[in-house]
């Protein structure tokens, strides 16, 4: 990475990861919201379940107990097992960003916000990879249920280091 870039980059993945858990939570590690989503960083079931923690039927899984984790409580308890999670879950939309070809509009500008690796996870994070795909290609303004924008998520959680995002 050339020095110029990296003096633009608003911070690394840990910095990134702090942003969200305070925007998300207030960093409250116990935080359980009105639909459910848990943690630092607000995570849901799908998301959960993506990650092999989860199974459909909702019950935890023998992955999420190598983590300490066999039950919500467990869960909010860990900050470790969410600081963990969070990370295979963005690796996890990394991919399906990368399959819906959404990585190839890096530098491309979408609501007016320039589109960088941690802005695209951002976005999906808030309202899933598919909505955010659908978002960039009709280039219209999408939501999450508090009526968050994936497009401020891109513009407030843009410009981070993702060191595996090129891998």
């Amino acid at each position: 990475m050339s020095e110029e870039i990296e003096d633009e980059l608003k911070g690394d993945y840990q910095d990134y990861l702090d942003a969200i858990g305070f925007r998300e939570s207030s960093d409250r590690y116990d935080l359980v919201n009105r639909f459910g989503f848990m943690g630092r960083y607000q995570i849901g079931r799908e998301a959960l379940q993506d990650i092999g923690w989860m199974d459909s039927n909702r019950n935890w899984t023998e992955e999420a107990a190598t983590y300490g984790v066999i039950s919500r409580e467990d869960f909010l308890a860990n900050h470790e097992a969410q600081d963990i999670a969070v990370e295979l879950y963005h690796r996890v939309l990394w991919r399906y960003l990368t399959n819906y070809g959404l990585t190839e509009l890096i530098g491309q500008v979408y609501q007016e916000v320039e589109i960088t690796a941690s802005g695209l996870i951002a976005g999906a994070h808030l309202v899933g990879a598919r909505g955010l795909r659908d978002a960039i290609r009709s280039g219209e303004v999408v939501t999450d249920a508090n009526g968050t924008t994936a497009h401020s998520y891109m513009e407030l959680f843009g410009g981070y280091e993702i060191p595996w995002a090129n891998e």
